[in-house]
């Protein structure tokens, strides 16, 4: 992984924590996650920053799931893979309005996935990510984590 630094500093002063956002499948052989918390978003910037949903119809409570796998990298080099999905519990999601924003659970094995699945929509909202040349804009990309 890339180290950031700054021209004429020692490389090992700088390094940041990267995590990269990878399409997840809907099954995964692995069961057992759970609701680790919720994100605000509507269907338009999750379908921005992730492509198309890994699960989209009238299902058992939900309307839509999107799958992201992750590898996260620390500033020792250590790297952390981990999954979360984003689903409309209850059918939360306005199937008339994908700009309308919608209460998103997000599931996961660990408080770091709901963590991932954070930095990513704070680096869709509050930074210039959005705007590249890509249809799903966090998937692929080495994002430096905000603290």
């Amino acid at each position: 992984m890339k180290n950031t630094m700054l021209l004429g500093q020692d490389q090992d002063t700088y390094k940041m924590e990267t995590v990269k956002y990878i399409k997840g499948e809907l099954f995964n052989g692995r069961g057992g996650s759970s609701k680790r918390g919720e994100i605000n978003a509507s269907y338009s910037d999750l379908t921005w920053m992730f492509g198309t949903p890994a699960y989209e119809g009238i299902g058992d409570k939900i309307t839509t799931e999107f799958s992201i796998d992750y590898l996260m990298t620390d500033k020792d080099g250590e790297t952390t893979r981990g999954n979360f999905r984003l689903y409309d519990w209850y059918f939360a999601r306005d199937l008339n309005c994908d700009v309308k924003e919608t209460v998103w659970n997000v599931g996961g094995f660990s408080t770091l996935d709901y963590d991932m699945a954070e930095q990513a929509i704070n680096q869709f909202m509050n930074t210039d990510l959005k705007y590249g040349d890509t249809d799903s804009c966090v998937l692929e990309s080495e994002l430096v984590v905000i603290t």
